[in-house]
């Protein structure tokens, strides 16, 4: 008797200590616009449920917000297994409100005249290293009229600029959002770069050889070449024509070949070695060649031609 006095005494007590497994109640929207990245559950529904158990079920990650002009539809089967196979226990939870939401991303209007400016920034400092006169303009290229809502970072990606410049150049633009890619557009610019190039006196034929005192000097837009110019600065050694070259043209790269070490008919030292044995004599060079490369020779009372390298001028090798 004086067990349940007892019992019935603490009852009240025990009764506010032991936890209620309390249901919280989603009330699930018909749409929303949301400005961040990473979608929650209370981006999309609101939360009646206690101040312990709202922050976790409000904060619960769900998967990211679609980008700007597209949508994503959440039904409620699907937010549940977020909230079931959630890190932490969340509970039980009551559904109410709509079966599904559709999910867009907040947006605004890009700031093109700030992607502009770090196009060109990132253009300039990469053309000041090799050019002294240059100039980089907007090419009109369209821009996306939206983005996500909020605040980008913007950050060119690095640009290379060779020999084969071209008047138009493309700069990626990519932006950052919290820490996140959110994407990258290519921002078109018109490029002028001077610089002196060599310009040939009289045309010349293919297989000429050319020196300094087949061209003059003189300042061009090499961006409006299109192609890899032969730089003024640039020694052209011992060069010859690939193709024939008009009077007045820019001398490009792609016009000139290195002179042969051995050409084609020299008469040349064949040296055979097979291990420590050495022999001497000599060859017809049936093709040009060049040092370290290989060329077809007619050896010395030979009839067929054999392969061999090319040590230095007037002089082939053949290792057995």
């Amino acid at each position: 008797m004086r067990k349940l006095l007892l019992l019935s005494m603490l009852w009240p007590c025990l009764a506010v200590a032991v936890p209620q497994d309390e249901t919280a109640v989603l009330f699930l929207r018909a749409a929303v616009k949301v400005p961040a990245a990473v979608l929650t559950l209370g981006d999309v529904a609101r939360i009646e449920a206690s101040a312990e158990r709202l922050p976790a079920l409000a904060g619960l990650a769900i998967g990211i917000v679609p980008p700007a002009g597209a949508t994503r539809e959440i039904d409620r089967a699907e937010l549940q297994r977020w909230i079931d196979t959630a890190a932490q226990e969340l509970g039980s939870v009551q559904w109410r409100g709509n079966t599904s939401v559709r999910v867009t991303r907040k947006t605004a209007a890009l700031d093109a005249e700030a992607v502009l400016r770090v196009a060109q920034d990132a253009a300039r400092k990469a053309l000041q290293a090799r050019f002294d006169d240059f100039s980089v303009d907007a090419a009109g290229s369209p821009l996306p009229d939206l983005v996500a809502a909020g605040a980008f970072e913007l950050r060119a990606r690095p640009v290379a600029v060779s020999d084969t410049l071209a008047s138009r150049l493309v700069v990626w633009v990519e932006l950052w959002q919290q820490g996140r890619l959110y994407r990258a557009v290519p921002v078109a610019l018109k490029v002028r770069a001077m610089a002196p190039v060599l310009r040939v006196k009289a045309g010349l034929p293919v297989g000429a050889s050319v020196s300094m005192a087949d061209v003059t000097v003189e300042q061009r837009d090499v961006a409006a070449l299109a192609g890899g110019y032969w730089p003024a600065d640039e020694p052209l050694g011992a060069v010859r024509t690939r193709q024939a070259v008009a009077a007045g043209a820019v001398l490009m790269r792609s016009q000139l070949d290195a002179l042969p070490d051995v050409e084609r008919g020299d008469q040349v030292a064949l040296r055979v070695r097979a291990g420590t044995v050495t022999i001497e004599t000599t060859a017809q060079a049936m093709q040009d060649g060049w040092a370290n490369r290989t060329l077809r020779v007619l050896p010395a009372n030979a009839t067929d031609t054999i392969q061999a390298r090319v040590i230095r001028g007037g002089l082939v090798e053949v290792v057995q």
